[in-house]
């Protein structure tokens, strides 16, 4: 009995959010719910962990922030970071005394004859997360210890270790009777994140507004989202580790001044920036951009709706694109089911810059205020590392191939064709990739851009780029110019994703407005 159980439990727990590392490959894990209301979002699946059972003690003065905080983020400042009036310094966790005893506990439990009982010592090690740690890497050590416990402890590490590279900063916080500048100040740097200055002088404005927070190894986004929510503030995007926020009302009436809907998973969080309907029907909400939508291309007879999308990701996982896959759940409040698509040409992007997505949606919208529920699949390219390929003097150059992430990449040709006009042509070949890898493989390298710089290091301008594939190759065009005092192409250099990873997301979205 204690075998099969085992057997179940390692089948249970590696099939949950850990997903293949390859090279330039990626094979698909399980997908985590989520479940939002508008403005806030609340998680549930592996990336969520549950809270400890010991809590932190509330802070001794009211309207302070303790010195000391256990942080189970993944990226935890040093224990000796002194706190600072408008920040709490994350530490890094020790098991204390009790909760030692407690594991050692457990641990004697994973050898008990009941499977009932030993799964249930194996859930309680497993909630109790990384102070448990210590005590669970000592306990390998011992000579008396089952073959079966060894097993279970062996497996609760592995998927405590992968949770922290992949999952959530998970976040503990317990103050009381503090402004909100401190609590969301002190929520984002336990992910190593800070404030843009706009969104400081949007909390200073409620100074004297005072939150009772207790978060218990909360996921990042979810905690800034229900402290956010009780400040009056919403996510609405992140740049240079710098969060944005922008109230959740406004007195006028205007969107363009609050944030949108946004839902998360895991260490991504998914903001709508735009709904449209026709070029005079719109909502836009406040936010980080990186380029604005043309609501004209939706000035139909009888419009569809479009929605435009941005992701964001925590910076330490190495966010690189995202890619829509699919929305199988879309209806309004009068009970109507809508039929979303996802076109090719803008179902990726890149994560972080404010890049929009678009999700069309037809169907009888007539009286509806709001689509009352939309779930989104989506998947996000991790980028573990990248790889140089770089070619000196590439105006000579002549089939120059290089093997980077395990594909040939061959530099075809530099080639003047005009007064300071230049093309390039790069071939990546598939090799030995899967039908998938390969899909990946393009839809990343369609989001990343060679760089060309003359003799003395100044980069040409990129004029265009297109790129075209069949069943075995990848090929890339590019036009440069040469412009403000640059010479004639000397290095071209291309940063590639190596080791790289993707997960996918499930972010469930309620209430999206109408215009």
């Amino acid at each position: 009995m204690r075998t099969i159980f085992v057997q179940r439990m390692l089948r249970r727990r590696v099939a949950g959010r850990v997903s293949s590392v390859i090279l330039l490959a990626v094979t698909p894990a399980v997908l985590a719910q989520v479940a939002v209301d508008p403005l806030v979002s609340t998680t549930s699946g592996p990336a969520a962990v549950a809270p400890a059972t010991q809590p932190l003690a509330p802070s001794t003065q009211p309207g302070t922030l303790p010195a000391v905080l256990p942080a189970t983020g993944p990226s935890a400042a040093p224990a000796t970071r002194p706190a600072t009036p408008a920040t709490v310094p994350a530490v890094v966790p020790v098991s204390d005394p009790q909760t030692t005893a407690k594991v050692n506990a457990l641990i004697e439990r994973l050898a008990d004859a009941d499977w009932k009982a030993r799964k249930r010592a194996s859930d309680e090690l497993e909630r109790l997360g990384e102070p448990a740690e210590p005590a669970l890497k000592e306990s390998l050590a011992r000579k008396d210890l089952l073959p079966d416990a060894r097993t279970a402890i062996e497996v609760i590490l592995k998927q405590s270790s992968e949770r922290k590279r992949t999952g959530a900063t998970l976040v503990t916080l317990d103050v009381k009777q503090v402004d909100p500048l401190k609590a969301i100040s002190a929520i984002l740097e336990q992910g190593n994140l800070t404030l843009t200055q706009e969104a400081k002088d949007l909390l200073g404005q409620k100074s004297a507004t005072r939150l009772d927070v207790h978060l218990d190894r909360q996921p990042l986004w979810s905690a800034l989202a229900k402290v956010g929510r009780e400040a009056g503030v919403g996510f609405t995007g992140l740049a240079d580790n710098q969060v944005a926020l922008a109230p959740l009302t406004d007195a006028a009436g205007a969107t363009d001044k609050i944030a949108g809907p946004a839902a998360e998973d895991g260490p991504f969080a998914l903001c709508i920036q735009r709904v449209e309907v026709t070029v005079r029907k719109i909502k836009d909400f406040a936010g980080v951009r990186g380029g604005g939508g043309n609501p004209m291309a939706n000035a139909f007879v009888s419009p569809p709706v479009r929605l435009s999308v941005a992701a964001w990701a925590e910076p330490r996982v190495k966010p690189g694109t995202w890619m829509l896959d699919s929305i199988p759940e879309c209806t309004t409040d009068k009970g109507k089911t809508l039929n979303a698509q996802i076109y090719s040409y803008g179902r990726n992007a890149k994560t972080n810059d404010g890049s929009s997505t678009y999700v069309t949606i037809s169907g009888d919208t007539d009286g509806a205020k709001v689509i009352a529920a939309m779930t989104v699949k989506a998947r996000f390219v991790l980028n573990w590392n990248t790889e140089v390929f770089e070619v000196d003097n590439c105006q000579a150059a002549n089939e120059v191939t290089k093997i980077i992430g395990g594909n040939r990449v061959v530099l075809k040709s530099v080639k003047k064709v005009g007064n300071d006009n230049w093309t390039y042509e790069v071939v990546i070949h598939r090799d030995t990739r899967t039908p998938e890898e390969w899909t990946t493989l393009q839809q990343i390298v369609d989001r990343a851009g060679c760089r060309v710089v003359d003799a003395d290091g100044k980069t040409l301008q990129q004029r265009g780029s297109g790129s075209s594939w069949g069943g075995d190759e990848l090929r890339i065009n590019g036009t440069l110019a040469q412009g403000n005092g640059t010479g004639e192409p000397k290095k071209l250099t291309w940063e590639l994703p190596g080791k790289i990873e993707m997960l996918p997301a499930t972010f469930v979205y309620k209430n999206i407005p109408l215009p």
